[in-house]
């Protein structure tokens, strides 16, 4: 009986490693910051198993990604303000939990004193039981994974909540790589506009003065250092 049980661990953590491992190369070969963000939350459901609710909130131009199973709502780009996180619950929610050390486990959303009245907002949305994972990197508020289980499926537990924060590790990383990718090519699409800008004002003033040289009436000579 041990022998079996050891051998169904060390499966499942197999699965667990292969999970992870296929996760990490999935965001690394995205650079894009929606697509990042898309792929985060895919592989959020993929862990929790379907019929589940992903949300991924960040401050970037596209604070909210929901994910039902295979089933995606996505909302459109918006800008970096949180208030346009909609309903007001999942944003008091976010403002509430981003700022925590460690992921946070909420086996009954009821029952929970953590989240108090947002329980409700979550049982109506037919999530019983939850874990919230802070992404961070290098000390950085990146934004949060929430990963929800509806009623009629065993809750979330100990070990869901190790594997999600292994999960947030890797998505924390490709958040931030794309959210750095993103900037480059801003800065170097400001970059550009400048060279272009000045070497417009450049010609402009090479023309001008040809112009003036060519308009002259009077008679130039150029002259060497040797007087030639």
């Amino acid at each position: 009986i041990e022998n079996i049980e050891f051998f169904q661990q060390a499966e499942r953590k197999k699965k667990e490693a292969a999970f992870l491992v296929k996760s990490i190369s999935s965001f690394s070969e995205k650079l894009e910051l929606k697509s990042t963000l898309e792929a985060v939350a895919e592989k959020g459901a993929d862990l929790i198993s379907k019929p589940c609710r992903i949300y991924l909130l960040t401050e970037t131009r596209f604070p909210m990604i929901v994910t039902d199973g295979n089933h995606k709502r996505r909302s459109p780009p918006r800008t970096r303000i949180l208030e346009n996180m909609h309903p007001k619950e999942v944003r008091y929610f976010y403002k509430s939990m981003k700022n925590e050390k460690a992921p946070l486990l909420i086996p009954n959303v009821i029952r929970s004193r953590r989240i108090g009245s947002l329980g409700a907002y979550f049982e109506k949305e037919g999530i019983h039981s939850l874990i919230s994972v802070p992404l961070k990197f290098r000390g950085k508020n990146l934004g949060l994974l929430v990963l929800g289980r509806p009623k009629d499926k065993s809750p979330l537990d100990r070990h869901d909540l190790a594997l999600s924060e292994a999960l947030g590790g890797a998505a924390s990383v490709a958040i931030q790589n794309a959210w750095a990718y993103a900037d480059s090519l801003e800065i170097g699409g400001l970059l550009e506009k400048k060279i272009e800008e000045k070497t417009v004002q450049l010609q402009m003033i090479h023309d001008k003065q040809a112009s003036r040289f060519e308009n002259r009436n009077d008679i130039t000579f150029w002259v060497n250092t040797r007087n030639q």
